[in-house]
């Protein structure tokens, strides 16, 4: 029997995680890519900053209401299946006709939110067009999350990209032949009719990878359903106003012009917050397998830790040095102020990426309590803050808060996996970190002086700080020859 603290078994379990992380975020990188730089910033130059603002902030609308259409029931469904694989028989009938029935509640909340903040008609109309995508996306997420509950990650990679690269397709030939034709109202409805081939195409990937013959419908699941996803949702709930209110608060009292500008630097943080969130989607079924055995946690989140740490803190860096050529490289109407959200914004990324490795820890080993209480706090603090300041610095101020926000809740979601499970304080790793990070920024500093285009010196500059990183042994040669 293999020991549960050897090396040779945690290598095993690294090496699964990576062997289908690099497909998943192989793929990721290529369509999203091309969808930030190809399809989602030209609607914006396209249709122009107050178009786009307006849909931003109605798209985060939504998305704070998001929850009505899950009740906790993704986290709870992965949580479950991925440790019995035989209960999705069971769960599947049951949770669908119940995602129908909150998808009706969903909207008219949503509407009527709308309402009270004084839409106007053209708005509302969009924001139905909104609501409807939302709705479908909640199905493709719960078909998602049966695939990763059933390890299938490189079908749920697939599904992950088909929507945009759908989208990235028909609105490739509109903004590139028909740009005249582009309204922000068609862009929406393009990713409709991709969300619509996706839930069928995702639904037939898990009708090939399990035997539903035993399905049965039970109505009188529903409220067990709802009362065990409940604590989730509310967790969910708390933690998409501390993400997302800051767009809907800004847009109200600066303007659709002002959330325009969030929303052009908030894209490049979005991409990356993508990839972070499949890092997270796969870890919470290998996490509560792990739980479910008692198996220690320890090294794949640590590694895990690690790998998300270098990826976020170089990008951050970068945008410090680099945000005034990107900004207006993708944006021509960029200025300098919008080259300043964007480096707030991008700072953010190491607290994003520490939540989506240990606060998605805490989630599968149902921590739920410690979470509500400080999602409630980030939610108190970011909303106020956001209320106070925003009408002093506009956008900026929403910026620099989201990096307290998120910074804050990273640490503290930190604090508690070592309180909880009895990690002790690497000194030696701190240090290490440490100099890694001043070794970086001395990188990017002296590339911006390097004879050569600004892409190719950025390029360089965080491959560079990725070899540091080695050279450091944060992440080691060794543990990757473990994993290989």
């Amino acid at each position: 029997m293999r020991q549960l603290g050897s090396p040779k078994f945690f290598a095993m379990k690294k090496s699964f995680f990576i062997g289908n992380l690099g497909f998943v975020v192989l793929l990721n990188i290529l369509v999203k890519s091309v969808w930030i730089f190809g399809i989602d910033r030209n609607v914006q130059n396209i249709c122009g900053a107050t178009s786009y603002g307006s849909y931003f902030a109605l798209l985060n609308l939504c998305i704070l209401f998001q929850i009505l259409l899950d009740m906790g029931l993704y986290y709870h469904n992965t949580k479950v299946v991925a440790g019995n694989n035989h209960l999705l028989a069971l769960y599947f009938p049951n949770i669908l006709a119940l995602k129908v029935l909150l998808s009706g509640v969903f909207a008219a909340l949503v509407f009527a939110a709308g309402w009270l903040l004084g839409y106007h008609y053209e708005q509302m109309v969009l924001l139905g067009i909104l609501i409807f995508n939302q709705v479908l996306l909640g199905f493709i997420s719960y078909f998602r999350s049966n695939l990763g509950a059933l390890h299938m990650f490189k079908r749920d990679g697939v599904i992950s990209v088909l929507d945009r690269l759908l989208v990235i397709i028909a609105g490739g030939i509109i903004i590139y032949f028909f740009s005249d034709w582009l309204t922000i109202n068609l862009f929406a409805l393009l990713q409709t009719a991709a969300y619509l081939l996706t839930v069928g195409i995702a639904f037939y990937f898990l009708y090939q990878s399990f035997n539903f013959s035993g399905v049965k419908f039970k109505p009188r699941l529903f409220l067990p359903l709802l009362k065990r996803g409940l604590p989730y949702a509310a967790l969910v709930l708390l933690m998409s106003v501390y993400m997302r209110s800051d767009a809907v608060v800004l847009e109200r009292i600066s303007g659709k012009e002002a959330a325009g500008i969030y929303a052009s630097a908030y894209r490049l943080q979005d991409a990356v917050n993508q990839l972070l969130l499949l890092v997270g989607t796969m870890l919470l079924p290998m996490y509560a397998r792990l739980l479910q055995k008692k198996e220690n946690v320890l090294s794949l989140a640590g590694f895990s830790g690690k790998m998300m740490f270098v990826l976020c803190s170089s990008l951050a860096i970068g945008s410090v040095f680099y945000s005034s050529k990107i900004m207006p490289f993708l944006y021509p109407q960029a200025t300098a102020y919008s080259a300043a959200v964007c480096t707030a914004i991008m700072c953010a990324l190491p607290g994003w990426g520490l939540c989506y490795v240990y606060g998605v820890l805490l989630t599968a080993d149902k921590k739920l309590r410690f979470l509500l209480y400080i999602s409630l706090a980030a939610a108190l603090l970011n909303v106020g803050l956001n209320l106070l300041l925003i009408p002093l610095y506009g956008a900026l101020a929403a910026a620099w808060i989201s990096v307290l926000t998120m910074s804050s809740v990273g640490l503290v979601e930190l604090g508690a996996c070592m309180y909880y499970y009895g990690w002790k304080i690497n000194y030696r790793l701190g240090l290490k970190l440490l100099l890694w990070i001043l070794g970086s920024v001395g990188i990017f500093y002296l590339s911006i002086f390097a004879p050569w285009h600004w892409i190719i010196a950025l390029c360089f500059a965080t491959i560079a700080t990725i070899v540091l990183s080695f050279v450091f042994r944060i992440i080691s040669v060794t543990q990757l020859k473990a994993i290989y």
